[in-house]
């Protein structure tokens, strides 16, 4: 396992994650960006994978997909389902993301991901982002908002800060919603997120 603060707590909670994740569909928690992906087939990075749910959505579409987890236990969970062997499963994890060296892909999702980065890690996690989509490729990512789960390490990020930092290289933004939490627990103490979705070039 690739062991850094932003994947804090997640190795002894991921048969649990994973349950909870997978009893939500795709289209009810990506819907909002789901019918801007340029359709297959298209190369498909999914950083911080997790339960590999996303990852087999895309693939069954169609898409080539590499999915990046740096948990142990969350890859393990999710190459064990039926059609994983058509993804790319990689250990590795922002900033760096140095397995992935100077490839390219059309589509990046960072779902759930962001707010795990400080501020050092956010700055150069954006630009190892911009290098890794293709010119004219699609970038959605969320971000959340409020008290973190005991054991994990978050940090609070501004919708601007992300917005700015994606400008700043040339990420045009292309969609932008902050919502509420869809699972009960985390509605009532107020946790909320924030979408996006931007295009390069």
């Amino acid at each position: 396992m690739v062991s850094v603060p932003s994947n804090r707590g997640y190795e002894i909670t991921a048969a649990s994650l994973a349950k909870r994740y997978d009893g939500y569909e795709i289209e009810d928690s990506h819907g909002w960006f789901l019918n801007m992906l340029p359709p297959a087939p298209l190369t498909v990075l999914d950083i911080g994978a997790g339960s590999g749910r996303d990852g087999l959505h895309y693939a069954e579409k169609g898409y080539q997909v590499t999915a990046v987890e740096p948990t142990d236990a969350f890859r393990k969970i999710a190459q064990a389902k039926e059609g994983a062997e058509a993804i790319e499963w990689l250990e590795d994890t922002l900033p760096e993301l140095e397995t992935l060296g100077q490839r390219r892909f059309d589509i990046i999702t960072l779902i759930a991901v962001w707010m795990h980065l400080d501020v050092e890690e956010r700055e150069r996690g954006m630009v190892r982002l911009n290098d890794l989509l293709e010119p004219g490729g699609f970038l959605a990512m969320t971000v959340r908002h409020g008290e973190p789960p005991e054991g994990r390490l978050m940090f609070e990020v501004s919708d601007e800060e992300v917005i700015e930092a994606a400008r700043g290289l040339g990420l045009s933004l292309v969609s932008h919603a902050n919502v509420e939490s869809s699972q009960p627990l985390n509605k009532a103490k107020g946790i909320t997120w924030s979408r996006f979705a931007f295009r390069k070039g």
